[in-house]
């Protein structure tokens, strides 16, 4: 079976050289190195690679990270229609050893379908904070949702050639691509399998380019500006309700009081959530034309689930209906993210 080795790289020191060196006498002959932009008077490193290794040697002027780097190689594979089963990511400093390689080969060669991880073991105390901080966080999340992957982060990856052309329409340009890529083949139910692989580290990994905030920040954004625009909705909707249930209560009794005003305010602060999840959280010049009508469906549902739910705990368990909203729409806020995300604002495939 062929498998092509692709290799992102920025400002790689002479490990690089290294790495291709060991593959090379592993048996791997298509070998890619992505130049991500890297410092001028590093450019012998690249073409003592391509001289004396015979790599294939793709460059970007500047730097556009690493998720960017693997799309590159991707395209070229398939614009090229370059035969092989599958690719295997690695890394350029050395971390992965060639023997580990070609035990994720094995692995995926038994599992023609499965996407293959090398995951490192992140309980030895030497484990630099970087790598632990990021991986634990990441690690953590995907757990919760039904992804138990113990090594998120991995660079040494072997994916089927079949994936390619879906693995190019990823969104995410750096570090946050591979999140996202596995976050791609949960909802696709494609297999996902570990292999375990030595865990090495050179100078406490100080040359990795993951920011752990920073790029934290970047993997989680959309859940983070999703919950920023509900946290605001949410003052809306809240402030009104008070309003209108103060109003409301003279008028009509307490159950009819509570449905008028959640359906009011939920109208009102949900026009304010469309528009900006819209523009800031799903943003996508090629959303459904239908977003807004799925999304007044999903109003609509949730505006009576959530009137519901108030009355059921107010009238039969005795709750203050001022204060057991919040809770409720605390929970209906998660259900509502993972909604939108892969209904209502779901994207036209181009």
């Amino acid at each position: 079976m062929k498998y092509i080795i692709i290799i992102p790289s920025l400002n790689p020191d002479e490990a690089l050289l290294e790495v291709v060196c060991s593959l090379k006498k592993a048996g791997y002959i298509d070998i890619i190195v992505v130049n991500d932009g890297s410092r001028e008077e590093l450019s012998y490193i690249f073409e003592t690679a391509v001289r004396e290794y015979g790599v294939t040697l793709l460059t970007h002027e500047m730097n556009k990270g690493k998720g960017w780097a693997l799309k590159t190689a991707f395209g070229y594979i398939l614009g090229n229609d370059i035969a092989c089963d599958g690719v295997i990511t690695v890394d350029s400093d050395g971390q992965h050893k060639a023997k580990d390689i070609l035990l994720c080969q094995e692995l995926a060669q038994q599992n023609k379908s499965a996407v293959v991880l090398g995951c490192r073991d992140f309980s030895n105390k030497e484990v630099p904070f970087k790598s632990k901080y990021g991986n634990s966080l990441t690690s953590a999340v995907f757990y919760k949702i039904g992804m138990p992957i113990s090594d998120t982060q991995t660079g040494l990856r072997v994916i089927p050639y079949d994936l390619l052309k879906e693995f190019m329409q990823i969104d995410g340009e750096r570090f946050e691509y591979e999140t996202n890529m596995l976050i791609y083949l949960f909802k696709k139910k494609i297999p996902i399998l570990e292999q375990k692989i030595s865990t090495v580290y050179f100078e406490q990994n100080s040359k990795t380019s993951f920011r752990p905030f920073i790029d934290s920040l970047k993997i989680y954004s959309r859940l983070i500006k999703f919950f920023v625009v509900s946290g605001l909705s949410f003052i809306v909707d809240y402030g009104l309700y008070l309003l209108f249930l103060a109003l409301f209560s003279e008028q009509f009794k307490e159950s009819a009081a509570v449905f008028y005003s959640v359906s009011v305010a939920r109208i009102l602060s949900s026009i304010f959530n469309y528009l900006m999840n819209r523009r800031a959280v799903f943003k996508s010049e090629n959303l459904a034309h239908n977003s807004f009508f799925r999304y007044v469906f999903l109003v609509v549902m949730q505006m009576l689930t959530s009137a519901g739910l108030v009355i059921l705990f107010s009238k039969f368990l005795a709750f203050d209906p001022k204060y057991i909203k919040i809770p409720i729409d605390i929970v209906l806020a998660f259900v509502s993210y993972n909604v939108q995300k892969k209904y209502v604002f779901k994207k036209i495939k181009s």
